[in-house]
């Protein structure tokens, strides 16, 4: 009996819940989204967390599964992306569920390559080394943000050190080391985006992604012939 009454007090909340999260979707689409996106954009409601009853791993897989269906997506305009709302997804998602390790490393990582929002991407990524210190493939990833993207490689060195030491290839060291010029920061790139491209199914991102890297290594190569000139 008290099994039963237990399954129906957590039924209870969880109905409860959904209701909720329902009325806080349709407040937050009436009166938060812009007027040009209000017809196309649903953003994920503020402070989400505090109703979520027990279930916010639950809301943040839901979130994800809405995410990556457009995850590319840019509400601005092509190259006009600052925070907007996949990042306001990625950033929900992430704090319903702080150890959503794909929603840190590679929500983080897309943010700052398909959708060129630096600052959005540079915020998820601070939260995914808060929450996976010891990642050696996030600490990677991070790095390759903040040398090709925020033109830090004071930092992305640091992190690229944490990753060997955590775990990662041991020519992790050596990249590091060589982050001060131009070519070890294109390697980093190049490597970084090979192995980001992997994970990629939608053709549209594969060759975005793609053109990156031809550019990358157009860029690498000019600087050995460069180089071996010389000689």
């Amino acid at each position: 009996m008290k099994i039963f009454e237990n399954n129906k007090i957590r039924i209870g909340y969880f109905f409860t819940a959904i209701i909720l999260l329902v009325c806080i979707v349709y407040i937050n689409k009436s009166y938060t989204a812009p007027k040009k996106t209000q017809n196309t954009v649903l953003y994920p409601p503020a402070y989400m967390s505090l109703f979520s009853f027990g279930y916010a791993d639950y809301y943040a897989d839901i979130l994800w599964l809405r995410l990556i269906q457009d995850i590319d997506f840019c509400e601005k305009g092509k190259n006009k992306c600052s925070q907007g709302w996949a990042y306001k997804m990625l950033d929900t998602i992430t704090e319903l569920s702080p150890k959503f390790r794909s929603a840190h490393s590679s929500g983080a990582l897309t943010l700052s390559v398909l959708v060129n929002d630096i600052a959005g991407a540079t915020k998820i990524f601070h939260k995914a080394i808060k929450q996976f210190p010891d990642d050696w493939e996030v600490l990677y990833r991070a790095a390759y943000h903040f040398l090709l993207e925020e033109k830090d490689n004071v930092i992305a060195a640091k992190l690229l050190q944490r990753s060997a030491k955590n775990g990662g290839p041991n020519w992790l060291y050596s990249l590091a080391s060589r982050l001060h010029k131009k070519e070890g920061s294109l390697l980093l790139g190049i490597i970084s985006l090979e192995s980001y491209l992997k994970s990629l199914k939608k053709q549209k991102n594969i060759k975005k992604v793609k053109k990156r890297l031809f550019l990358l290594k157009k860029e690498y190569k000019k600087i050995h012939k460069v180089r071996d000139k010389h000689r």
